[in-house]
């Protein structure tokens, strides 16, 4: 009886003991490690912009570890702007590996305009994130591991397109041929190509002419003044409006137009943008 009694006996200790290796580890599971291992944009427009957060996580541990969600927190100078929040995150670390994750984050400037005086005049601005990943970790239950990354953030702009000068050139018996001179700044701390420039200039509430300059290139914070000629028919300007423009009394100029905004950064899509500028002068 006792000799069919051993076989047994090793035979169940054969199946208790991979049971007890795993009770083991799980006595001994550590802690999971996460860090960002870098922040890129996305996406950027003059409304908002997109930032990837890659996220690499380890798990020291020879079994697998599953998130039970994560809360990432960002700040722009110094103040608390937007909270993303996963309370019941998919994420699984395999065992004794590491992951990388991308947390996207979409901030419109018109919050951060709201939320941070003085941002229209500013190229950059620093940023933060800050939150944590919660993982089920076994004995040692729901685990937070922190994050925290700082940077600065891009702040695009509109380049500045202002009227400047209006030049009598030639007054003749059927026309009168003026220089406009346009001054256009690229406030922007990256270069930016302008196509399909079209501009009207004005006097007094009329069109006195427009033109379209085909493409223009700023590099960054660096300013153009563009002098464009312009041939008005005085039958069409009126007898009134010839003599103003004849004459040495000052004048109110005004000047519209649009171009398609084409950044230097690979992430921002093209754009279209309009501009208006008013000015008084004497010809």
């Amino acid at each position: 009886m006792n000799v069919w009694r051993f076989p047994a006996l090793l035979a169940l200790m054969a199946l208790l003991l991979p049971g007890c290796a795993n009770l083991k580890q799980m006595a001994e599971a550590q802690k999971p490690k996460a860090v960002v291992a870098g922040v890129s944009v996305a996406s950027l427009s003059l409304q908002d912009i997109t930032l990837n957060t890659r996220v690499k996580l380890d798990n020291p541990n020879p079994f697998e570890l599953k998130a039970a969600g994560l809360t990432l927190d960002l700040s722009v100078a110094g103040g608390h702007l937007a909270t993303v929040s996963q309370p019941d995150s998919s994420l699984t670390l395999p065992a004794s590996g590491s992951k990388e994750v991308v947390l996207p984050v979409t901030l419109k400037f018109a919050d951060l305009y709201r939320a941070v005086s003085g941002l229209k005049d500013k190229n950059e601005v620093p940023y933060g994130l800050k939150g944590s990943i919660r993982f089920a970790v076994p004995v040692l239950g729901d685990v937070s591991v922190p994050l925290a990354y700082d940077d600065i953030l891009p702040i695009p702009h509109l380049p500045d397109v202002k009227l400047q000068n209006v030049k009598l050139l030639k007054a003749g018996f059927s026309s009168v041929q003026l220089q406009l001179d346009m001054l256009v700044r690229n406030p922007n701390a990256f270069a930016v190509d302008l196509n399909k420039l079209g501009f009207r200039l004005g006097a007094q509430g009329k069109t006195l002419g427009s033109g379209q300059v085909s493409s223009l290139s700023l590099a960054s914070g660096k300013s153009q003044t563009l002098s464009l000629p312009l041939t008005l028919s005085i039958s069409e300007l009126g007898s009134a409006l010839f003599s103003l423009l004849t004459s040495d009394k000052p004048m109110s100029f005004s000047l519209d137009g649009q171009a398609d905004l084409l950044p230097g950064l690979g992430v921002w899509q093209p754009d279209s943008m309009t501009f208006h500028s008013e000015k008084s002068l004497s010809l």
